[in-house]
């Protein structure tokens, strides 16, 4: 089996007393939709910020392409992060600004391209996600499934290869959460990115992921396919999957 394109080894991490990681081993691999559950407060919102470099760990080994993170030189870590694009919980778009410049932002920060070069991706991505005419909009004129694809929009203007999604159908109905899961398979595939998802849309997500990790207690318990975790015998993967899917009965 090829290389992971992020691997996490034995990491631990604690805030004061609050030992959030207590030995997570993970393997992400290149092109593919990694899905990560688990329970509320199990730390998977701290596991991406270690991917993407945000937070370091107190001990254990996190790679990218088997190079340490941590101990990367300033230089090195830059262009590491150039690799990354994060769409958050509540989408993060700033009220003041109108749509275009909500998706511009990450361009326009950066201060490599020109504003005719930062016109022309911008257009490109609002094009692609079918939400040009809304460039002088407001995020409050949007709708929520609107104001998601304004948010992936943000997230692909950059062409990254590797996207973290932090639980994006957050406060969506049922038919958005499964048309934005189909949005991310779709982007995926056209531009090829790596992906990793955080969510607690248990089954429905697994629908578009090619790997599912489960976190619980601090540590990794199950790392494989869709289908082996539905298949699961292990306990604590189990009751989860199955109180997942009996909390969205009722």
């Amino acid at each position: 089996m090829k290389s992971p394109l992020i691997e996490f080894i034995d990491v631990k991490k604690s805030f004061g007393k609050n030992h959030v990681m207590q030995g997570v081993n993970l393997s992400i691999y290149e092109d593919q939709i990694t899905v990560i559950i688990g329970k509320s407060g199990s730390g998977k919102s701290v596991l991406l910020k270690h991917i993407i470099g945000l937070m370091y760990q107190d001990s254990g080994s996190v790679l990218f392409r088997g190079e340490e993170i941590s101990t990367m030189s300033r230089k090195t870590r830059e262009l590491f992060k150039r690799n990354f694009s994060y769409m958050f919980q509540e989408n993060a778009l700033f009220d003041s600004m109108n749509i275009y410049e909500n998706i511009a932002l990450p361009l326009t920060e950066t201060s490599l391209f020109s504003k005719q070069e930062i016109k022309k991706k911008v257009e490109t991505r609002m094009e692609q996600l079918e939400i040009q005419g809304t460039s002088n909009k407001y995020p409050a004129q949007l709708s929520g499934g609107m104001k998601k694809r304004v948010a992936l929009a943000r997230a692909l203007v950059t062409e990254p290869s590797i996207v973290l999604f932090d639980e994006p159908t957050t406060g969506l109905d049922p038919v958005r959460k499964n048309g934005v899961h189909a949005m991310i398979k779709s982007y995926q595939q056209m531009f090829g990115f790596t992906a990793v998802i955080v969510s607690h849309e248990i089954p429905d997500i697994f629908e578009i992921s090619q790997r599912v990790a489960m976190l619980e207690k601090g540590k990794i318990i199950f790392q494989g396919t869709a289908k082996e975790i539905m298949d699961c015998d292990v306990n604590d993967v189990s009751s989860f999957i199955n109180g997942q899917g009996d909390f969205r009965e009722y």
